[in-house]
């Protein structure tokens, strides 16, 4: 069987137009002196940069990374202890049936808790970093 070659170079046409287009749009609306950039996102600090940056934080930009970073942080302590109220689930829903499922149930939920509290705290550093940050003149 024969490919249809003029099948292919019609469908390349098409994206060729349509990325000529994207790119033309693109830039035209570039020239109309609004400013477009979307804001600086920042990169996940590691334990030291965020350490360093704690200990020598003195900007606006500076307070608002670390709020950055515990809502980064909140949100992954969030996704755990969901994580582990399904596993808690799991456990008080499945088969096994032995005395140290309980203990298995009870760490699920005891980490759950954990971790939810620890979202709390971090979502409250994040809001501190947050005021500091509203409160610096830039």
């Amino acid at each position: 069987m024969r490919p249809n070659n003029r099948r292919f170079a019609w469908n390349f046409g098409t994206i060729a137009v349509i990325i000529f287009g994207l790119l033309f749009m693109t830039f035209a609306s570039g020239q109309t002196g609004t400013n477009t950039t979307p804001p600086a996102i920042h990169k996940k600090l590691s334990h030291r940069e965020i350490k360093s940056l704690i200990a020598t934080a003195k900007t606006r930009e500076d307070h608002l990374r670390i709020a950055d970073y515990y809502r980064g942080e909140a949100t992954h302590l969030r996704k755990e202890a969901a994580e582990h109220e399904d596993l808690a689930t799991a456990y008080a829903n499945g088969t096994i049936w032995v005395p140290s499922k309980l203990g298995l149930l009870q760490h699920c939920k005891e980490f759950a808790q954990s971790f939810a509290r620890a979202a709390e705290e971090a979502d409250a550093l994040a809001s501190d970093h947050q005021t500091i940050a509203n409160q610096i003149k830039q």
